[in-house]
């Protein structure tokens, strides 16, 4: 698998979370064996439960001689006689190019596709639609429906837009495996144990706490949730918002707060490991995942959603992509238009008058991902796939 790996054993970003939790689940499944090269520093290792490292020098010269890093992976590849190559993610970096350009053609080749990469640079204000880089990610988008044997999205919608964009031979090679979630940390957390949520009074029993824990970028929405509680504590005085995460938005996001009059009712976190995420989920009352359509970029398999549905909380979600996939609105969430703070308001309010209501909604919703979503369940989809592609004599 050639995929970059977090600067420690946490993982932050949804990508590397889903990295992280394939590769614990891949290892238990029966004869198979997992290589993992990355890009960073010099080293190789095997971790406990036996996935292979290998991470190669990546330092300035790498930088100014961007054909350096692929000619490494290259080689590191040959080392690994390997049955299969698995990339994850199809960012315009050395590993797509690596898959797309330099590896064996006769080696079976997978992507996962965890998002809109061109139209999602767009949207964070890093390329212009148009521009020369967004031409290139585009011509890269189409070899990659050519030059790849499976194409894995991890929602519907993902797969859909690239068959409308690429033809239906794309339908042919790609497939659904959408995000899984470890129910074990959920199990086993203690309600507001965090000292994050003890240090802000979020423990009191009265308070009503709503949390959002996503990346701080426009297309999460953090800003109509905000709006939605200048609603919510006419209402319900003692309500909380709690917003865990950093990005580009949050400086504007604070101003927002200020400017409103919510300082007393909104705090932010900060950045989180993933690994606090369970603890500070079992203090809340209410999830909420406010996500925007932007430059036709959606929520894809949100894995901060499936954690709230395993941690047992009702969750309020856009009725966009991935979310809008996941959730049976009224039963294991509530689905609300995007960039709607009265619709969010409306929502926390209903759950916070209907404790019966809300307490369904969470147990369906945990069901629901221990069921369906499990990450034993996405290994074993994916141990499948593998198999079909390195060994389709023995499939058949």
């Amino acid at each position: 698998m050639l995929t970059s790996l977090p600067e420690s054993t946490r993982p932050v970003s949804g990508p590397q979370v889903h990295v992280f939790n394939l590769l614990n689940h891949l290892v238990r499944l029966e004869d198979i064996k997992v290589s993992v090269i990355s890009l960073g520093v010099h080293r190789e290792f095997c971790v406990s439960d036996g996935v292979r490292i290998v991470e190669l020098k990546y330092g300035k010269l790498c930088r100014w001689m961007p054909v350096l890093p692929v000619l490494r992976l290259a080689r590191a590849v040959r080392r690994e006689k390997a049955d299969l190559l698995h990339i994850q993610g199809t960012s315009f970096d050395p590993y797509l190019l690596y898959g797309l350009f330099l590896a064996p053609q006769k080696l079976p080749k997978i992507v996962t596709v965890h998002g809109y990469a061109a139209e999602e640079a767009v949207s964070q204000g890093l390329i212009s639609r148009g521009s020369p880089m967004w031409i290139i990610m585009k011509w890269i988008e189409r070899r990659i429906t050519r030059r790849f044997d499976r194409i894995i999205c991890v929602d519907s919608r993902l797969r859909s837009r690239l068959v409308e964009n690429h033809g239906s031979s794309v339908s042919d090679r790609s497939v659904v495996i959408m995000n899984g979630v470890d129910l074990a940390p959920f199990n086993a957390v203690r309600r507001g144990s965090d000292s994050l949520l003890g240090s802000q009074n979020f423990s009191q029993e009265r308070t009503l706490r709503v949390l959002n824990a996503k990346a701080m970028v426009p297309k999460n929405g953090q800003e109509y949730l905000i709006r939605s509680f200048s609603r919510v504590i006419h209402e319900v005085p003692y309500a909380r918002l709690l917003l865990v995460g950093d990005g580009r938005e949050r400086r504007s996001l604070e101003e927002l707060v200020q400017k409103i009059g919510l300082k007393k009712y909104v705090w932010f976190g900060g950045e989180l490991p993933n690994s606090r995420i369970p603890e500070i989920i079992s203090g809340v009352d209410v999830v909420c995942i406010p996500s925007v359509r932007v430059e036709d970029v959606e929520e894809a398999s949100s894995i901060f959603l499936l954690e709230a549905m395993a941690s047992e909380k009702p969750v309020i979600a856009s009725n966009i992509g991935g979310l809008a996939e996941s959730i049976v609105d009224g039963m294991t969430g509530i689905l609300v238009p995007d960039r709607n703070p009265d619709a969010i308001a409306d929502a926390i309010l209903d759950l916070h008058r209907s404790p019966q209501k809300a307490r369904s909604i969470a147990q369906a919703a945990k069901h629901y991902v221990a069921t369906e979503r499990s990450w034993q369940q996405v290994a074993l989809r994916h141990k499948q796939l593998y198999w079909e592609l390195a060994f389709p004599q023995q499939s058949a």
